[in-house]
């Protein structure tokens, strides 16, 4: 399977961008942090180039690097990228110097009225869809019953050496079960009491 290593300039700002892809490079637009931002606010209007084909992972960190350090991709703002490209997907140790790039950036970054609204929109949505739905009250009470009819046994013996006078540390000592359990057939004792009688 080919790797591209190609150069996208943008044609409005004039930055660069050097990146690989398994992709038609063409289309795809990048991965770099910064040049995706870059495309958020200015557009993707850009110019590929295709530098090297390669055909294995050792031509692509070779070329890689080769064109990284040609063009100090780095360190040269013409150029979006935060570390050397050679091949590893954006992961490994960072040079001290991306580190200090990046965190330049994220100091200097301003966001737009619309990048504000999708960041809360986003957020939102992530908190509905944690929260998921409501249950409905039969729901609620087959769970309940459910859990009742499998802890009934080992409720009805909490219960009654709480009686005794056993407090729920004891007890969970005794019968070498969590406190919680205790805790919860204790409080709901009126259920156990009430759903033994129908057996």
């Amino acid at each position: 399977m080919s790797t591209y290593l190609y150069v996208k300039t943008h044609n409005s700002t004039g930055l660069k961008y050097l990146g690989k892809t398994i992709q038609n490079p063409y289309k795809y637009k990048g991965s770099g942090l910064h040049w995706c931002r870059h495309l958020l606010k200015h557009g993707n209007d850009v110019t590929t180039e295709i530098l090297k084909e390669c055909q294995t992972n050792d031509e692509v960190k070779y070329w890689g690097q080769y064109y990284s350090d040609l063009w100090n991709v780095v360190n040269d703002t013409a150029w979006a990228n935060l570390k050397p490209e050679t091949g590893d997907g954006g992961f490994g140790k960072m040079a001290a110097s991306t580190k200090e790039k990046i965190k330049q950036y994220q100091k200097s970054k301003i966001w737009t009225e619309k990048a504000l609204a999708n960041l809360k929109a986003i957020g939102i949505k992530s908190a509905a869809n944690r929260k998921g739905s409501k249950w409905t009250e039969t729901h609620r009470q087959s769970r309940m019953t459910t859990y009742v009819d499998k802890n009934l046994d080992i409720a009805l013996q909490i219960i009654a050496l709480h009686d005794t006078g056993l407090n729920n540390l004891q007890i969970s000592k005794q019968l070498n079960i969590t406190w919680e359990k205790v805790k919860y057939s204790l409080l709901y004792r009126k259920d156990f009491e009430a759903y033994k009688l129908t057996r």
